[in-house]
């Protein structure tokens, strides 16, 4: 499941797992405006926006090669794009015009011309089990949470580095307060956070092993991972259980 927020109309939508429609909310008033129908259930959802279009992955069996675009003006999916199997997140890059897409299993990244809603390049991370992934406007770099090889940083369509993290990296947010990356490992129960320099190299790393807390580090990171304003709380509760305050 997820909640995400539209800088572009202020509507938040909601994934559920037990539901194939796709919640729209106005928070404004808190109440459900809108279900998208959806080819199915079931997975982790994650959403990238451009303009008035959502584009949307889920991982589960029901969507395992493909990302559905929905125009949130009508609330309707006007098309569908084929990538890798098992795409687990998504995230616009608005200087290239580009939406990456991570596929899990094909341990792949797809590039989406959303002007034509097609894959126009395919980055190959050469280890399947990718998943989150986080787009940097500030470096114009693209960090992936790959389970197998830790956080992998790409420029131009190009593998720059490697940077080994806890066991199992599954997801990664960033913190726009304090210009740091959180990355959650669920099989070391640990939270990995680095800060990155203009180059693009990251200036150093800190893990915090928290016993018994993997898991939900890892839940919460992929709230925090969507951007939606209402997960600032969430945000929180990540940093605050991991510096064993609460």
């Amino acid at each position: 499941m997820g909640v995400y927020f539209d800088p572009y109309n202020g509507m938040v939508y909601a994934a559920t797992s037990s539901s194939p429609d796709l919640l729209v909310i106005n928070p404004g008033n808190e109440t459900i405006v809108d279900a998208i129908p959806l080819s199915g259930n079931g997975g982790s959802p994650s959403v990238a926006f451009f303009k008035n279009y959502l584009y949307f992955t889920e991982d589960g069996p029901h969507y395992n090669d493909i990302v559905q675009v929905i125009n949130t003006s009508s609330y309707s999916v006007v098309s569908t794009i084929t990538v890798g199997i098992s795409p687990y997140g998504d995230a616009y890059d608005p200087i290239n015009g580009e939406i990456y897409v991570a596929n899990s299993v094909s341990g792949s990244i797809s590039l989406i011309a959303p002007t034509s809603n097609s894959v126009i390049g395919v980055v190959n991370l050469g280890s399947a089990f990718c998943s989150r992934l986080y787009y940097d406007p500030y470096v114009d770099l693209v960090y992936v949470a790959d389970g197998i090889s830790g956080v992998v940083i790409i420029a131009n369509e190009t593998i720059l580095e490697r940077m080994p993290v806890g066991t199992s990296c599954y997801y990664l947010a960033y913190d726009s307060f304090d210009g740091k990356f959180f990355v959650t490992n669920e099989l070391s129960n640990s939270v990995t956070e680095f800060l990155p320099n203009l180059t693009g190299t990251p200036l150093a790393t800190n893990t915090t092993t928290t016993p018994g807390f993997g898991y939900f580090a890892f839940f919460l990171g992929g709230l925090v991972g969507s951007g939606a304003t209402l997960a600032m709380v969430a945000a929180a509760n990540v940093v605050w259980r991991r510096r064993g305050t609460l």
